[in-house]
């Protein structure tokens, strides 16, 4: 039994080792967050071994909770979900303006429903073989999409989880619109994660950092992002010579490629560090777009309320397949495929 516990130990820090070197090189695919579950689940288990090896009242009670919460998802998990976001798209509906994007919990809830609908009328068909297998297929790509979803939203909590280290010499601010020429809560939120990093590392004894406050001028915006970005930043009382603009960029691409050429500039070639601080909700897209303008960084995430972040979770995500459309594509394909061929082998087996 001791080497069963030796060989769980050893898997979980080979499971986090990866995961730490992964994170380090990429910091934005979902390779990360899959490790990271890998790792949660083999040292879980000898945990909970160890714990019921000394016979440990709370490895018993542990045990007992996974079990009666596997059991309550199981039964009740999907109706939850379902009641969840159309209780969130009730709320984001009363709070914000009507838009698309403000009701995709609600949509993503009417999808849910539908497709529920349609497997129990499925169900009740006698389907012929071809049929059956375009529908193991079919359920093949919800189930991959199911697993998609999670990993991106375990990847996305984990970026919000690991801080960048307080040594920045550079924080690229990234806008996000404006009302009446201020700056938005969410917008705010983003300025007061930067402000907060800048602080604590001065509190260090390390120099503050400069901020790129990085957004252009809307046509309805009476000043750049950037500009309203560096008015309130001052307000807060941060020095206005520790503040650079960036006020040509019209979306997240143009925020990090922009930003990266005035650090270039700026720095003179001498070498620098440099995080992002953006929304907590859009930390991974952020990251991706840094990596391809070149830049390997950590970001800050603004605190964004409770009720605006389903929503924003879900847009995150639906862009984040625009951006890797072909690999998921494929993937989804690929396990389309796989699934038909494993219904007719099966059906040929039973014959």
């Amino acid at each position: 039994m001791e080497t069963v516990y030796l060989t769980l130990f050893f898997i979980s820090l080979f499971w986090l080792g990866i995961f730490w070197a992964v994170k380090k090189k990429t910091n934005t695919g979902l390779g990360a967050g899959f490790l990271f579950c890998l790792f949660l689940g083999t040292f879980g288990t000898l945990l909970l071994l160890l714990g019921l090896k000394d016979s440990s009242e709370w490895a018993y009670v542990l045990l007992a909770g996974i079990a009666l919460l596997a059991a309550v998802l199981l039964l009740f998990g999907i109706y939850i979900l379902i009641a969840f976001l159309i209780g969130n798209s009730i709320i984001m509906l009363k709070r914000e303006k009507f838009r698309l994007s403000h009701i995709l919990t609600l949509l993503f809830a009417v999808g849910i429903v539908g497709f529920i609908a349609a497997a129990a009328y499925i169900g009740r068909l006698r389907l012929s073989p071809v049929a059956a297998a375009l529908w193991s297929g079919v359920l093949g790509v919800v189930v991959f999409f199911a697993f998609h979803v999670f990993l991106f939203m375990e990847t996305l909590l984990l970026h919000n989880i690991f801080r960048p280290r307080k040594r920045a010499d550079y924080i690229i601010v990234l806008g996000g619109g404006l009302k009446n020429g201020k700056v938005t809560p969410l917008l705010a939120a983003r300025v007061d994660a930067a402000l907060k990093f800048a602080w604590k590392q001065s509190k260090t004894g390390r120099k503050p950092p400069l901020l790129i406050m990085s957004g252009g001028q809307g046509e309805d915006e009476p000043l750049s992002e950037a500009e309203a970005m560096k008015e309130y930043a001052m307000e807060q009382g941060y020095d206005e010579s520790r503040i650079l603009l960036e006020d040509q960029s019209g979306n997240t691409a143009e925020n990090m490629k922009f930003s990266r050429e005035i650090m270039e500039e700026h720095s003179e070639g001498k070498p620098y560090r440099c995080v992002y601080a953006t929304s907590s909700y859009h930390l991974l897209r952020a990251g991706i777009y840094a990596r391809r303008a070149g830049m390997l960084m950590g970001g800050i995430g603004g605190k964004t309320a409770f009720y605006y972040l389903p929503n924003a979770v879900l847009r995150e995500y639906i862009a984040y397949l625009v951006m890797h459309k072909k690999n998921c594509i494929a993937a989804a394909g690929g396990v389309f495929l796989l699934c038909m061929i494993v219904s007719i082998i099966l059906y040929v087996i039973s014959m």
